[in-house]
Formats: structure tokens, sequence, C-alpha cells
């Protein structure tokens, strides 16, 4: 979605999942606002804002599964899931 008077793409992104990073399992929840200043955009041009929420991982959150949704629009998301 690009804003009309700032020409700036706005995309949302989210993951979860059960990870061990080497102290035990823990399930992750991740969101992330992602800013591209303008279309023809490099690297450089890009700014993520992310916020990750972890928790002792138990059997409801395993069940979750591992997967990521990217939404480039407020009217519509593609969700996808790793273990589903």
């Amino acid at each position: 979605m690009y804003s009309s008077n700032l020409k700036t793409r706005i995309c949302f992104f989210s993951s979860w999942g059960t990870y061990d990073w080497g102290t035990g399992e823990q399930f992750a929840f991740n969101l992330t606002r992602q800013l591209i200043v303008c279309e023809d955009a490099e690297d450089e041009d890009i700014w993520q804002l992310s916020l990750t929420f972890e928790f002792e991982a138990d059997n409801e959150l395993r069940a979750l599964g591992n997967g990521d949704n990217w939404c480039h629009s407020l009217l519509g998301h593609k969700r996808r899931s790793k273990d589903r």
C-alpha cells in the first residue's frame, strides 16, 4: 500500500513457531512493519520496526506450528504455514 502523499510503501509481516536456539524450546511470535520510502528503493531505503514475543513452549503453542504471513495491503493478506 502506498500513501498517496508520501509515496511510501507499507508492509506487515508476522511469523511464529517453536525454536531451540540452544537454551531450550521457545515459542516465538514476531510482528514486523516494513516501510519502503519509494517505489524504486534500494536496501538502505527500507526501514523495519520489529517486535518479538517469546514464551516457554508447551503443547498448545507447539500445536500452532511454524509459519509466516505477509500483508501488503490493509485490505487483504497472504498466509503461509510451513507445517500445515
